[in-house]
């Protein structure tokens, strides 16, 4: 399961402009994902979905929320004939206000759990085991919005985030054990965003850059994101929306999730 980050910072912008005549917005989306590393030695393919859902209130020029998720993927490595199920769900409380100008600042905090059954074949026998992990997310941002006429608006945005995961110890079944570990690492995201409405349809999309204070893969530390997507206004209270993500930049790596989501003001 991916960090806790894209959800809650997408819910905190969306959210208020939603709620603007009404206090509470309700969310819901599903995703599938599919990635591939193409790394010499640690080639890998990963297919998964996720579902997630939120609730959010606005208070003057607070908006106060909390979302849930859950993920279940299937990551087969080309090397050894590994095959890895991670199980997660997660949970992030959501904080952000208005501060004037068109700005706002926002901050979360999340808590999640993954469970991973594993199987690999060494020296002709199959080995499974099953290793559980949890991992604790913070982050703190600042979005400017600028309106550029009546319809169409850009964003800029800067958020840090900082993520530890603690692994406990497990033992596979041909009796070898792996001790517990801890990790952590922080990364800063740099955007820009752009969406223009069109009667009932408002197309977006956003680029974000996506700096790590550890490698990635090899001396890969950054890389690009790309969001885009395009919503449907049901009503007043009501939107519909499709997205699509995709990363570049990122060493022997690809990553696409589409979405659908719905929106609720009440």
């Amino acid at each position: 399961m991916l960090p806790i980050n894209k959800l809650p910072i997408f819910l905190l912008c969306l959210a208020p402009s939603l709620a603007s005549a009404q206090e509470w917005t309700a969310s819901s989306g599903a995703s599938l994902r599919a990635s591939e590393s193409t790394q010499p030695g640690a080639a890998y393919t990963d297919r998964g979905g996720a579902v997630n859902a939120s609730l959010s209130k606005r208070v003057d020029k607070w908006n106060l929320g909390m979302a849930l998720s859950y993920s279940l993927s299937t990551l087969d490595q080309n090397t050894n004939s590994a095959r890895n199920k991670p199980e997660g769900v997660s949970g992030v409380a959501m904080v952000s206000r208005d501060i004037g100008d068109g700005r706002s600042v926002s901050a979360t905090l999340g808590y999640g759990k993954n469970t991973t059954n594993s199987s690999e074949i060494t020296g002709g026998n199959t080995v499974t085991y099953t290793s559980d992990s949890s991992f604790l997310s913070s982050s703190i941002g600042l979005t400017q919005g600028m309106s550029l006429s009546r319809r169409s608006m850009a964003t800029l945005s800067a958020r840090y985030t900082h993520v530890r995961s603690d692994r406990k110890p497990y033992t596979n079944s041909a009796g070898t054990g792996t001790p517990a570990s801890k990790s952590d690492f922080g990364f800063t995201t740099l955007g820009v965003g752009y969406n223009h409405r069109f009667g009932r349809y408002t197309p977006y999309v956003q680029v974000d850059w996506n700096s790590s204070n550890k490698t990635f893969i090899a001396t890969d530390k950054d890389y690009f994101s790309i969001n885009t997507g395009i919503n449907y206004r049901l009503n007043a209270a009501t939107n519909v929306g499709v997205s699509f993500s995709t990363v570049t930049g990122k060493a022997h790596s690809r990553d696409n999730t589409i979405g659908i989501s719905l929106s609720h003001a009440f």
